[in-house]
């Protein structure tokens, strides 16, 4: 085994040893691991289907237009201008 592989080896032992003591004292303070699995925000799909689910959420047919414009003018402004 050369120098390398043990250093390589070394600092995978080391970077399990340091995960497995952040998870113990997790443990002790009550907490347990989660894996979560959350959608892609960068794709075409997820921006279309946010698009089409705020369009539901600010109720287009029923507000007055004028106070429509205001309300994406503010969120735009909240947001700084980001979509989605």
């Amino acid at each position: 085994m050369t120098w390398v592989q043990r250093y390589i080896q070394h600092v995978a032992m080391a970077v399990r040893e340091r995960g497995g003591e952040y998870r113990r004292r997790m443990r002790e303070r009550g907490l347990r691991p989660l894996q979560v699995w959350v959608p892609d925000v960068r794709t075409e799909s997820f921006a279309a289907e946010a698009h089409r689910q705020s369009s539901l959420v600010t109720g287009v047919t029923y507000h007055n237009p004028a106070i429509l414009a205001k309300m994406v003018v503010t969120v735009d402004h909240i947001s700084g201008g980001r979509r989605c």
